[in-house]
């Protein structure tokens, strides 16, 4: 059977037009965050998570437009603003409501303050005694006590791989096309335009930097796809992307240093960088994740679109993939970007 061609944009915007569904229970698994952060996440306006819950260990912070569809957990504060979550908030701390919808409940170990008019909580809000509660006359919610709060449930980021990387580094002009070998590399620094294309196995690289107007091929036909990053991981604006031979999921990048791909971007697989800052987006282009994004702290621009697609724990996917090093081995959805 020929390869499936998709359009990873396309098919977010069909998603995003649908109503959203009510969220599962709350998170108790790292697998169950689309966004995961250990010092704070902020999200852009108007960016719309379809699917996933979202954790962050010191703060969440929500600009006007968001969607959720899913759980929000903090072990610090979270502020919402013009925003709609199907799920509920889970806070150790403060939780400043906007004029929000949410459809499930707060639980909040801090004060519970309204900051504008017109607020929906459809569940009820539970916080702890001795907090205050400051909920504007124009604002509705289901029902309010101080009790015992159900706590946030932040299973931490998984364990870091042990790896190293080396060797000769790849540089490149613009428009052309690198068929990177897996195994070690020193830093890969790719011009304008370029097309990198990586088959099946497992990448060491020092680092990663690809200018504007690039394409990376994920070619996933003979298996998975891992790629480690001593240092750096930086995309210029308009990148493409392309899964060949099988799913988001068979990909998985773990960067030592920071994360950072620009305007126009497109992330497929798991990104993790547990020592490093995630960033995606720059002014107001859009990007889109079909993935996760775990990492010490989470910064999405405006305008993204995520889905919720796990893969397995990096400590186990670094544990495979030293086993296929050590045997000596060394994976068509075309994801394209209209915007």
């Amino acid at each position: 059977m020929p390869p499936i061609t998709t359009t990873l944009r396309g098919a977010l915007a069909a998603l995003a037009a649908v109503v959203l569904l009510p969220a599962a229970a709350h998170a108790g698994s790292i697998h169950d965050f689309v966004i995961y952060g250990v010092d704070s996440v902020i999200i852009g306006h108007s960016t719309q998570i379809l699917s996933g819950d979202v954790g962050g260990e010191t703060k969440v912070n929500f600009a006007s437009g968001v969607k959720v569809n899913g759980d929000v957990h903090s072990g610090g504060s979270v502020l919402t603003r013009k925003n709609e979550i199907t799920g509920s908030i889970f806070a150790a701390g403060d939780v400043k409501v906007g004029n929000v919808t949410l459809h499930g409940d707060i639980h909040s170990g801090g004060d519970v303050t309204t900051i504008a008019h017109g607020a929906t909580v459809m569940g009820t809000i539970t916080q702890n005694p001795g907090s205050d509660f400051h909920f504007g006359s124009t604002s509705s919610h289901g029902g309010h006590s101080f009790g015992s709060p159900t706590a946030p449930m932040l299973p931490g980021l998984p364990g870091a791989s042990v790896f190293s990387s080396g060797g000769a580094g790849v540089v490149t002009g613009s428009s052309t096309t690198t068929n990177l070998s897996t195994g070690s590399h020193g830093a890969v620094e790719l011009g304008v335009g370029n097309t990198l294309v990586l088959t099946a196995g497992t990448y060491f690289l020092d680092s990663f930097h690809m200018k504007s107007g690039g394409e990376i091929v994920y070619d996933v036909t003979d298996g998975e796809i891992k790629v480690y990053v001593t240092g750096d991981w930086k995309v210029g604006s308009g990148l493409d992307v392309q899964v060949i031979g099988g799913l988001a999921n068979q990909i998985f990048t773990e960067v030592h240093g920071d994360f950072r791909e620009a305007g126009g971007a497109s992330v497929v697989g798991g990104v993790f960088a547990p020592f490093g800052l995630i960033k995606l987006g720059s002014g107001g282009s859009k990007f889109d994740v079909d993935g996760f994004l775990w990492g010490r702290e989470v910064r999405l621009e405006h305008n993204g679109a995520l889905v919720h697609n796990p893969v397995p724990e990096p400590s186990a996917i670094a544990l495979f993939s030293v086993g296929l090093v050590a045997l000596g081995l060394g994976a068509r959805r075309r994801l394209t970007d209209n915007a």
